[in-house]
């Protein structure tokens, strides 16, 4: 669950590495692990303004958290 709550975090308009890991209320260090999983899996995409790291979230990505919530609402009815 942590890494959709880095996704959902991103799709929201989070895109750099701080406010990503305030809005999933996670670890630096945890959130350093799932962006690189993350992005290993081509669910998100890694990229670089002002240099800094900036992230956002893949069509593949999208895809997943969208299947992710039909299930979970799925289970929650």
């Amino acid at each position: 669950e942590i890494q959709v709550a880095i996704l959902d975090a991103i799709a929201e308009g989070n895109d750099k590495p701080t406010q990503i890991m305030f809005s999933a209320n996670i670890s630096w260090l945890i959130l350093q692990n799932a962006l690189l999983a993350l992005e290993s899996n081509e669910l998100i995409s890694k990229g670089t303004l002002k240099n800094r790291s900036v992230y956002s979230v893949t069509e593949k990505g999208y895809s997943v958290l969208k299947g992710y919530n039909s299930v979970k609402e799925t289970l929650d009815s």
